[in-house]
């Protein structure tokens, strides 16, 4: 009851799933009083060498999921605490693992321009919101039509406590012709009536998963067997910058707290560096001094 009136209800249920599924199997029999420090870390090393199967395939489970439900786990004994329920958290302290954030490989404009041309009619306005807005899965997903503002030409990301943003703010980001246009094209086309949201389904709910027909779209495209919707909001930033958008800017339309994670999101076009090292030029005219030297 306390999570479900403190947190979104996306974060909620999230938090439910991890608990009911990883959690609740192994510290559920135990009485609080008896779980210590040990069995946490036992617990957190039995699930870094786990693995999870998607497909025909079996991956290891990534140190962020791990990460994830550490964190649950100290929310947990945190509120025991306060609830006097124990005197001190065994989970308090113990360090989280190294997360390994591997950068995506950034798509080139041509790639991009190449799989919007590629896309399904019913898909072509979603993934142009992702490269023409940066906006996150799930963001995307429950984009309402009253969040689009045509005459202010902007959309609007609104954190509400049923969808909230990654960080609970929402922000307000531009909207460029390109984006405009699809987005009136989609709206004539393939609007769902009754339905508030500009993606959904046929039921008129928002899509939960797109990835067969954006791979195959990726596949068309001759950009690779697959690409995921991270990927493009990878795009639009790192073009955004490369176009020369003042990185506070691209900041804010991101939603990034820091500055420092839009530096880290941000990945450099091979071409834009060759095209940037050749404006380096330490040749000066026979009037022009190099760093205030004069040539007498």
């Amino acid at each position: 009851d306390w999570s479900k009136e403190h947190h979104s209800e996306k974060s909620h249920i999230r938090l439910l799933s991890m608990i009911d599924r990883h959690l609740k199997p192994v510290f559920g029999p135990m009485g609080l009083e008896e779980i210590t420090r040990k069995h946490i870390e036992d617990y957190l090393i039995r699930r870094r060498r786990s693995r999870y199967k998607r497909g025909t395939k079996t991956f290891p489970t990534s140190e962020a999921t791990i990460n994830r439900e550490l964190t649950a786990m100290k929310g947990v004994m945190r509120k025991a605490v306060e609830w006097e329920l124990l005197e001190v958290s065994p989970a308090h302290g113990i360090r989280e693992f190294k997360e390994k954030n591997a950068v995506p490989v950034l798509l080139e404009r041509e790639e991009v321009m190449r799989l919007l041309d590629e896309a399904p009619p019913h898909f072509h306005a979603l993934v142009a919101c992702a490269v023409y807005a940066g906006l996150r899965r799930e963001e995307l997903f429950h984009l309402r039509w009253q969040d689009i503002h045509w005459k202010r030409g902007e959309l609007v990301v609104a954190s509400t406590r049923e969808h909230a943003t990654k960080n609970n703010e929402s922000r307000r980001i531009p909207m460029n012709k390109a984006l405009i246009t699809a987005l009136e094209q989609h709206k004539r086309e393939h609007i769902i009536v009754g339905s508030p949201y500009v993606f959904s389904n046929r039921r008129g709910r928002p899509y939960t998963d797109i990835r067969e027909p954006l791979d195959a779209a990726a596949q068309r495209a001759g950009i690779g067997d697959t690409v995921k919707l991270h990927q493009l909001r990878h795009a639009f930033c790192s073009h955004a910058l490369m176009s020369g958008v003042d990185p506070r800017t691209v900041q804010k339309w991101m939603g990034h707290k820091d500055l420092k994670t839009t530096l880290r999101y941000a990945h450099v076009s091979p071409d834009h560096e060759k095209a940037a090292i050749e404006r380096l030029s330490y040749r000066v005219s026979e009037k022009t001094a190099l760093f205030g030297i004069s040539n007498s």
